[in-house]
């Protein structure tokens, strides 16, 4: 979240100090500065329309603070905990976030209210841990592994029917943030989005790198290079038949150990639908991230040779996985 920099001179100085990062200037020397205190009715720009920023307008909302949401989605928010259904079958797929879990106070309380409406529920499927070769070992079932009814996208939907208090601006793109008398202002290109007295990037952290770039915030702007991040590749595979799991056929997640291309696979079809053994076998792959970062493509334009590619290998690492 970006405010008045003043505010947090202190504790920037201290934990760059704690990581050996400080150098001769000062945050305060370094930061933009503010002449006036942030108003008590405060304009909010969230940058990111994914659960973590949706949290965060639920939670001024609360407090009686507006806020802006930019997403780039086209079809729907929270991409990364999308679900596809594809054709009249359907087939159905969680493509990014697979599952989760509860460890704090205040997402319990979220939680709860999804699962009075039945929005969630536990994942009562076993899941657990695939050795190559077949071994499987299943993990307790606690804590609880919570998953949407219809697919994880709907939580989204659910955050955004709890308020008026904060509206939703997609797709956008925000290309630009910068300081300009004393207010945020954010861009698309060279169109004006917004002026804002708080800005909070809830994005990816090539994106926050990218727009703390221009912000006039360049001590904030390399810790945030520090960040290492991941490319996965995700699969989502159909199957007149169903796979051959052998001893482990009872499993409907697991983590992938000792296989280069694949690090998680999930029967999508017995986790969302429970579907019977005529219709087809719906399963999300996902590569591991040394495998990721061998085949990392432009995900706006991915060449059919990689595609081609990166399926034949993830296909053969749940092979060797399985077998």
């Amino acid at each position: 979240m970006l405010k008045n920099p003043l505010q947090e001179t202190a504790e920037d100085r201290r934990m760059a100090a704690r990581e050996g990062q400080l150098d001769k200037k000062t945050f305060a020397q370094e930061q933009v500065a503010f002449t006036a205190p942030v108003s008590s009715d405060p304009r909010v720009g969230i940058i990111g329309g994914g659960m973590a920023g949706l949290a965060c307008a639920l939670s001024l909302d609360k407090r009686g603070v507006k806020s802006t949401v930019f997403d780039t989605g086209n079809h729907g928010l929270e991409r990364r905990m999308g679900t596809r259904m594809i054709g009249p079958q359907p087939l159905i797929f969680n493509h990014a976030a697979q599952f989760f879990t509860v460890n704090d106070s205040r997402f319990r309380e979220l939680v709860d209210g999804w699962l009075e409406r039945g929005l969630v529920r536990p994942w009562e499927g076993v899941i657990g841990e695939l050795e190559v070769g077949g071994q499987f070992t299943p993990f307790p079932s606690s804590p609880p592994k919570y998953i949407g009814v219809s697919g994880m996208r709907p939580l989204a939907d659910s955050l955004l029917a709890q308020t008026s208090m904060f509206s939703i601006v997609r797709p956008c793109w925000i290309s630009n943030l910068e300081l300009f008398n004393g207010m945020w202002h954010l861009s698309e290109n060279v169109k004006l989005r917004g002026q804002f007295d708080v800005v909070v990037i809830a994005h990816k952290g090539k994106c926050a790198n990218r727009l703390l770039g221009s912000s006039g915030l360049p001590q904030i702007a390399r810790q945030m290079k520090r960040l290492e991040l991941s490319s996965i590749w995700a699969l989502l595979a159909a199957f007149e038949d169903p796979l051959p799991l052998g001893s482990a056929s009872t499993f409907e997640g697991a983590f992938v150990k000792g296989v280069d291309s694949v690090s998680w696979m999930a029967n999508s079809s017995a986790k969302l639908l429970n579907s019977q053994s005529d219709a087809p076998h719906c399963w999300t792959f996902f590569s591991t991230a040394a495998y990721g970062k061998r085949n990392k493509v432009p995900q706006e334009n991915i060449p059919t040779a990689t595609t081609e590619k990166v399926k034949t290998g993830m296909l053969e690492g749940v092979e060797a996985a399985l077998s």
